[in-house]
């Protein structure tokens, strides 16, 4: 952690273990790292947010720590997709693969 002005702000690398954490469905790293003033809103310059991963790897209970912590649904990836999109394509893939 980073202070500066008296305000505690999360170091990039930290930012980047919160998307790990959630790609990983590693919800206790994922709520320590948030709880430690990670931003549920980081978008790396490569890859995915934390929630993107988590929707993409279909882990709920990261989606919902991300979303508690205040995570937004339509932050936009560097590939200008939401976390919504992602989820309505989880979404419409998996009951594409139902019998």
């Amino acid at each position: 952690m980073n202070e500066s002005d008296g305000e505690v702000k999360s170091a990039p690398d930290e930012n980047a273990r919160l998307v790990d954490a959630a790609w990983n469905d590693d919800v206790a790293t994922l709520e320590s790292l948030l709880k430690s003033g990670c931003d549920p809103n980081f978008v790396p310059a490569r890859g995915p947010s934390a929630l993107h991963a988590a929707i993409e790897q279909l882990h709920p209970r990261c989606v919902a720590a991300l979303l508690a912590a205040g995570a937004s649904a339509n932050l936009r990836d560097r590939s200008e997709s939401t976390p919504l999109c992602h989820a309505v394509d989880s979404a419409c893939d998996e009951a594409s693969q139902m019998d």
